[in-house]
């Protein structure tokens, strides 16, 4: 548990990585790219990110979204870093 907005430089990269910010306050996005940049993902690495029904998401360069389905207030994505 961390915030992911701002998180310290990895020891190791995650194969598997779980987002849930807070909805509707636009910081999938900003997590995302923190998580990236501080090394945290694996070439592979499966992202799933948790936001708000109506909230606006665009997946990121670099990333491949696998899925995205919305469930009573939340819209889960699924994503996908191929890596470098």
């Amino acid at each position: 548990r961390a915030d992911s907005s701002k998180p310290p430089i990895a020891k190791s990269q995650c194969n598997l990585v779980f987002l849930d910010p807070p909805y509707n306050k636009g910081l999938a996005e900003i997590s995302l790219k923190s998580i990236k940049d501080q090394n945290w993902l694996a070439d592979g690495a499966i992202i799933v990110i948790e936001t708000g029904k109506s909230e606006k998401f665009d997946t990121p360069d670099g990333f491949i979204e696998l899925f995205e389905r919305k469930y009573g207030v939340c819209k889960v994505t699924i994503l996908e870093w191929p890596g470098k």
